[in-house]
C-alpha cells in the first residue's frame, strides 16, 4: 500500500492500465450542524491583565469525505481514508461491499480534543485575544473571532483483481474554528498593579504628561526617485499616565494626516521608565521631498486632555528630486494650507538687484 501524504486539491492517481482501480471525485468538506461552528475558549487572566488560559473544553470538528471507486473487482479490506488536522489524524476503513464497476464512498470522520492540547489551534488562539488586547480590547465582553485552518485526506486503496492494482488520491479543505476570548464578569477598569509594592495614586486614570521627538538619523533614508535621497524621520510619542488604563490620543502633523491611536497604558517595573504609568509608541515618516513639517500631539479628554506644543523639523531632500514639498501641500511648490497652530516657515527674500549703471564695491581684503 501507498502511504505518502500529497499536498493540494487535486486528485492524484498512479498510471494503471486499462480498467484499473480508478479513484474520482474525492472531496472533503467541514460539516456544521445549524450555525454552531467549533470553538476554542480562552480565559481572562487579572494578574497578567491579559487572555493567557486555553481551556480544556472540547473542540470537536466533524469532516465528511466522498469518494467514487472505479475498478473491475472489490476494494482490499485495508483500503482506508486518513483525514489530518491540527495534527490530529484518523484512519477509517473504504470497504466495498459490491463488485461492480462503480462505487460510490461516503462517510464522516470526527476529531475531539482539549482546546489546550491543540497545537496549530491554540497557538492562534492565544496570539488573536492577545493582540485584541493589546489594541485595546476589554473583557468586559465576549470577542469571537472567526479562523480557518487547513484539513488533508487521503485514499489508499487496492482491488482483489489476480493482477493487483493500487490508487491513491488527495483532497483538501477549509475547516472554520471561532476563537473565542471568553468574558470576564468580574473585570474593572482600571485594574491596580497587583503585588508590585508601589503607592499608586487613587484618583482616577488620567494623563499626567505628553511628549513629542523628532529624530533623523545618517544611514537612514528614503530613495523617492533615482539619485534622490531624503532622510526618514523617527516621531515618538510618549505619555505618562496616573495610573494603567486606556488611553486615546491624536498625533497631529502638518502638512499631512493627523493618527487617532487608543493604547493600553501599563506599569513599568523595569526598565527606564521603572515605577510608572508611561505609554511610548514610534512612528516613521518617510518623505518624497524637501519638506518643512511640524507634529502636536493631545490626549482625548477624560475629563481633560493633555497636550504638547507644536514642534517642527525641516527634512533636507538631495539629488534632482530634492524640492518642494511631500503629500499635504498644493502643486507648483506653494506652501500648504495653514490649520490653526501651524506656523509655516518664513521665506527669506531674495537680495536686491544691482543697478546696471552702478558697480559693485570691492570687498576689503581679510585681515
Amino acid at each position: 500500500m501507498i502511504r505518502k501524504w500529497m499536498a493540494g486539491a487535486c486528485l492524484l492517481v498512479a498510471a494503471l492500465p486499462a480498467h484499473a482501480l480508478k479513484l474520482e471525485g474525492f472531496t472533503i468538506k467541514q460539516v456544521v450542524i445549524g450555525n454552531d461552528y467549533p470553538a476554542i475558549h480562552v480565559k481572562f487572566d487579572r494578574a497578567a491583565d491579559n487572555w493567557l488560559v486555553v481551556t480544556n473544553d472540547l473542540v470537536k470538528v466533524q469532516v465528511k469525505y466522498e469518494i467514487t471507486v472505479k475498478a473491475a473487482y472489490a476494494l482490499r479490506p485495508d483500503s482506508t481514508v486518513t483525514v489530518d488536522l491540527d495534527g490530529m489524524v484518523k484512519e477509517v476503513p473504504l470497504l466495498s461491499n459490491s463488485s461492480g464497476y462503480g462505487e460510490f464512498h461516503t462517510g464522516t470522520v470526527t476529531f475531539s480534543r482539549a482546546g489546550n492540547a491543540l497545537k496549530e489551534i491554540r497557538a492562534a488562539a492565544l496570539a488573536t485575544c492577545q493582540l485584541i488586547r493589546g489594541n485595546g480590547g476589554l473583557p468586559s465582553k465576549e470577542h469571537r473571532i472567526p479562523k480557518t485552518f487547513v484539513s488533508t485526506a487521503i485514499a489508499d486503496t487496492s482491488t482483489t483483481a489476480p493482477a493487483f492494482t493500487e490508487a491513491t488520491a488527495s483532497a483538501n479543505t477549509i475547516v472554520r474554528v471561532d476563537l473565542v476570548c471568553d468574558r470576564d464578569p468580574d473585570w474593572h477598569q482600571p485594574i491596580e498593579p497587583p503585588g508590585l509594592g508601589v503607592a499608586t495614586e487613587r484618583t482616577s486614570f488620567r494623563p499626567i504628561s505628553i511628549e513629542v521627538f523628532l529624530t533623523t538619523f545618517q544611514n537612514q533614508v528614503t530613495h523617492p526617485t533615482p539619485g534622490t535621497s531624503c532622510k526618514k524621520l523617527q516621531v515618538k510619542v510618549r505619555i505618562e499616565t496616573s495610573k494603567v488604563g486606556q488611553l486615546s490620543y491624536k498625533l497631529w502633523r502638518q502638512p499631512g494626516e493627523a493618527r487617532a491611536r487608543t493604547k493600553f497604558v501599563d506599569f513599568h517595573d523595569s526598565g527606564p521608565f521603572k515605577g510608572r504609568f508611561v505609554l511610548e509608541e514610534v512612528f516613521v515618516d518617510t518623505f518624497d521631498a524637501t519638506t518643512y513639517v511640524q507634529y502636536m500631539a493631545e490626549t482625548a479628554a477624560n475629563p481633560f486632555g493633555v497636550s504638547t506644543q507644536w514642534k517642527d523639523i525641516h527634512i533636507q531632500c538631495t539629488g534632482p528630486g530634492g524640492g518642494g514639498f511631500t503629500g499635504g501641500g498644493s502643486s507648483g511648490g506653494s506652501e500648504p494650507p495653514a490649520k490653526p497652530g501651524f506656523k509655516a516657515p518664513t521665506p527669506v527674500p531674495p537680495p536686491p538687484p544691482v543697478p546696471a549703471n552702478k558697480k559693485t564695491p570691492p570687498r576689503a581684503p581679510p585681515g
